[in-house]
């Protein structure tokens, strides 16, 4: 997508027509099959971390007619905000970081330098691990200035949220392949969902297999695959990447739905990231193959910006009905007062007895 006042900055979607002067951001590779099934000639300059720029290397080294060079990357430093200057001249200040401990999930943020208030902050997949981001003092600066505009993935905005229990469904997947006796297949998109992997593995220690492509892919983020290779323990659970997935004997498919994660955020990270950052405003992310206008953000995450006012039709409604009686009612309540005046006994006031001495206080003493 591409914000309206700065249309050279294009996020997480890959042009297929080359313009020197856009500055692609790269902050998941959730979608990037389905955007580079047709691949454009040149690649415009792609922003974005080593891990996610090695994943997509790899990934493209396999298409014929893919030249990808390292001028067509801007390496970016987790943490570490760089310059970013416009064709207009004019200089912002861009910084991106990891919402777990993969990297594979990234938050944008762009801000004036100048005055340090956040123009953009952009998150399009879940943030499962934003504690680690408030745990860095450089992202507590960054978003104390405040936020213009907040870019969210709304798709999941108004479904039901459910804890995801990873224990219970590490033994679920265990299970799942006794009752047929075989061993478990988990067959997964290629990219987005490393962080149900490293849970998996977390919790079936040298029990998880990473398999094919998948296992190549996994191995771009960096992380310690020893949990993975474990010769001492035989493996039960083995994940695949499902596009290039061949049945196997022996082995047993397991119901992806029964994994209860996907990256797409949940109704409980979008309040969490409003009620932190207060943004003055809240949009929808417009995928790159959507199509027609953006829904508004519902209310309860509406209510969160720091310019919302709530709607005091309810309580004004609810004040003009007791202030604004009936006719029939009015002239009723006259009658009545008219009566009770005719037939209640006047009273008349008392005047209480005033005393007064004559002399002073001497003269009676002497009585």
């Amino acid at each position: 997508m591409r914000p309206k006042e700065h249309y050279e900055l294009i996020f997480d979607v890959i042009p297929r027509l080359y313009d020197i002067n856009s500055k692609v951001f790269i902050t998941n590779l959730n979608s990037i099959e389905e955007q580079l099934k047709s691949l454009p000639l040149k690649f415009c300059k792609m922003y974005t971390t080593r891990p996610l720029s090695d994943q997509l290397k790899l990934y493209l080294s396999n298409r014929s007619g893919v030249c990808l060079s390292p001028c067509d990357f801007h390496i970016v430093e987790e943490m570490q905000p760089f310059m970013l200057r416009l064709i207009n001249g004019r200089v912002l200040e861009v910084m991106m970081c990891a919402g777990n401990e993969l990297g594979n999930s990234l938050v944008l943020l762009i801000r004036r330098p100048q005055d340090g208030r956040l123009i953009y902050f952009y998150s399009a997949v879940q943030q499962d691990d934003l504690g680690r981001l408030l745990g860095q003092s450089i992202f507590n600066e960054w978003i104390a200035g405040g936020t213009d505009l907040l870019f969210l993935n709304l798709k999941g905005a108004e479904r039901s949220f459910s804890h995801v229990d990873f224990d219970a469904v590490a033994a679920d997947v265990v299970q799942y392949g006794k009752e047929h006796n075989s061993g478990t297949v988990v067959k997964l998109p290629l990219f987005g969902w490393e962080h149900v992997v490293r849970q998996l593995a977390l919790r079936l220690p040298g029990k998880v297999r990473l398999m094919g492509s998948y296992e190549r892919i996994y191995r771009c983020l960096g992380q310690d695959m020893r949990r993975f290779e474990d010769p001492y323990y035989a493996a039960c659970v083995y994940i695949y990447d499902q596009s290039s997935y061949v049945p196997q004997p022996n082995m047993v498919e397991f119901p992806l739905k029964r994994l209860l994660w996907s990256p797409l955020p949940t109704r409980i990270n979008l309040i969490q990231l409003c009620s932190l950052l207060r943004p003055d405003h809240i949009s929808g992310i417009v995928q790159y193959h959507d199509k027609g206008n953006v829904p508004p953000a519902p209310t309860y995450l509406q209510r969160y910006r720091a310019t919302f006012k709530g709607s005091s039709a309810p309580a004004d409604a609810a004040n003009e009905s007791r202030t604004q009686q009936p006719a029939a009612f009015v002239a009723n309540a006259n009658a009545s007062e008219a009566l009770n005046r005719k037939t209640m006994p006047t009273v008349f006031p008392v005047r209480r007895a005033q005393i007064c001495y004559d002399g002073d206080e001497s003269d009676e003493s002497d009585l």
